[in-house]
């Protein structure tokens, strides 16, 4: 719901008036309007450099991301050594944080691929203001992916194989990616407005914007007063406003002073704040009790909300990522979800639960072992420290050769 909308048709139709009809009312104030077009670029300025919820809430799931250690035993050495460094000068956390941040802003990132033989050596990232997929038509089938056009660095064309990219779904748009902040970003521009209308509130000493009209004379014989004299008048009234801090401004002719805007009490700016937040952290799948909202205050709120941010949202995020990643090296990279605190007592439920439907004898030993995430079988033993068992899950004794 657009909080400001009353307030924008009431100046929008007194501005109609005003130009409209007689040109005796002046208009004193700030009518911005616009909101910010879907691209990577306004929305990157105006969304996350301008709004310090949306900045926050980004910059949080990115960090999270980079945090998380994986799953890296299995891999071959030349993978091992590209996860580890995939850009010169950018190691593994910085890639994937850079990575992240660029997906939440505009819906997808590009890395170019660069192959030395057979291998892939480098996954430098190209921001996504600076690659555009070119489509046309092949073998009589249209909208396909002829080359990316390539501005980062130079003008460049980099054929579909020499590009690798994980986007959030656009429903319209098989290339290119739709993210939360393009969902959002007329809430996100709603509250930059309210946030500007606030600031020129307390810049104009807490007096809300109007309108000056003319007064007519009682007996109806005064002369109207021209476009240049109603430009004169508005030049005055805006240099007079301009510092108007304890003085007076005066006018060479009678108006009357009608208000359309409202107070800063009037417009409840810590209310309307907050429901944009809300709104905003909705559309990005993070729990507005960590916006430090009054819901949050207790431990078990925080602690729900950091496993429902983790469960649902930072690592469907991650692993979208990986799973691409995986797709184009072909060998699979998962995160290493034991390491992660903050889903430490859903891993300790998941184990208990395991436990108790063994105790049970719903399960078997190694039924249990897989719901409750613990390591597989090496050469038929549990390569398992016991004291990381359930009760009633005991480890075998290992034999000699494996001691």
């Amino acid at each position: 719901m657009d909080l400001l909308k009353p307030f924008r048709k009431k100046a929008a139709a007194i501005r109609r008036k005003s130009i409209g009809e007689d040109l005796r009312s002046i208009l004193v104030g700030n009518n911005s309007g616009t909101f910010t077009a879907p691209r990577y670029r306004p929305l990157a300025q105006t969304g996350y450099r301008d709004n310090e919820v949306v900045y926050f809430i980004i910059s949080d799931i990115a960090r999270s991301a980079a945090s998380v250690k994986l799953l890296d035993d299995q891999l071959s050495p030349e993978i091992k050594a590209l996860i580890d460094r995939p850009e010169q000068g950018k190691p593994w956390k910085t890639w994937i944080y850079e990575q992240m941040i660029y997906r939440l802003i505009g819906g997808a990132s590009y890395s170019e691929i660069i192959r030395t033989g057979n291998r892939i050596s480098e996954l430098p990232i190209i921001r996504p203001d600076r690659i555009q997929p070119i489509t046309g038509t092949i073998d009589n089938k249209d909208d396909m992916l002829l080359y990316w056009q390539v501005t980062q660095g130079g003008q460049k064309r980099l054929q579909p194989d020499e590009v690798f990219f994980s986007k959030l779904l656009d429903p319209l748009n098989e290339w290119q990616g739709w993210s939360p902040l393009m969902a959002t970003r007329a809430n996100v521009d709603n509250r930059n407005t309210l946030s500007e209308l606030q600031r020129d509130i307390l810049e104009n000493d807490g007096a809300p914007f109007g309108i000056l009209n003319v007064k007519q004379p009682a007996d109806g014989l005064g002369a109207q007063l021209t476009q240049e004299q109603l430009d004169d008048v508005q030049e005055k009234v805006n240099r007079r406003f301009s510092d108007n801090k304890g003085k007076v401004p005066v006018v060479d002719w009678e108006f009357h002073f009608e208000r359309i805007g409202q107070t800063g009490r009037e417009l409840d700016f810590s209310k309307s704040d907050e429901s944009f937040a809300r709104k905003t952290a909705l559309a990005f799948g993070y729990p507005p009790t960590l916006l430090g909202f009054a819901e949050g205050s207790t431990f078990n709120n925080m602690r729900e909300a950091k496993e429902f941010l983790w469960t649902n949202t930072i690592l469907p995020h991650l692993n979208h990522v990986l799973c691409d990643l995986s797709y184009l090296l072909g060998q699979d990279i998962m995160a290493n979800i034991e390491e992660i605190p903050a889903l430490a007592d859903l891993m300790a439920r998941k184990r208990e639960a395991a436990r108790k439907d063994y105790e049970a004898g719903v399960i078997s030993v190694e039924e249990a072992r897989q719901e409750g995430g613990y390591p597989e079988e090496v050469n038929g033993v549990l390569m398992q420290d016991p004291t990381k068992l359930p009760i009633g899950m005991q480890i075998p004794e290992l034999p000699e050769d494996v001691r």
